[in-house]
């Protein structure tokens, strides 16, 4: 137990921000994933597909970490001029009920 809190730890903490959410969203650690996600939104440099596909395995128990991640993905989806991406991810981020 103590050695996979320490991997989880590590991971949350990886220099590559995509590098220790793959780590954490593989095992599946999904709480520890969230609070990488939320303490770390600055880091967040993920790919289209799969900040969907992570998003997709957070948005029920996570949905503001779920969000959060496409939103980002989305602001650099617009920063690169692609355009039909970025308002894929920022609707399918709006589609996400948080809580109040």
């Amino acid at each position: 137990m103590a050695a996979e809190a320490q991997a989880f730890d590590y991971a949350a903490q990886h220099a590559d921000f995509e590098r220790g959410l793959y780590f954490l969203m593989q095992w599946p650690a999904l709480a520890e994933a969230s609070r990488m996600i939320l303490s770390r939104p600055d880091d967040i440099k993920v790919d289209a597909e799969k900040a969907e596909l992570w998003a997709g395995k957070l948005r029920r128990r996570f949905p503001v970490a779920a969000h959060q991640l496409l939103r980002r993905a989305a602001t650099a989806a617009f920063k690169r001029r692609e355009f039909k991406t970025s308002e894929r991810l920022a609707q399918e981020a709006d589609s996400i009920e948080l809580p109040a």
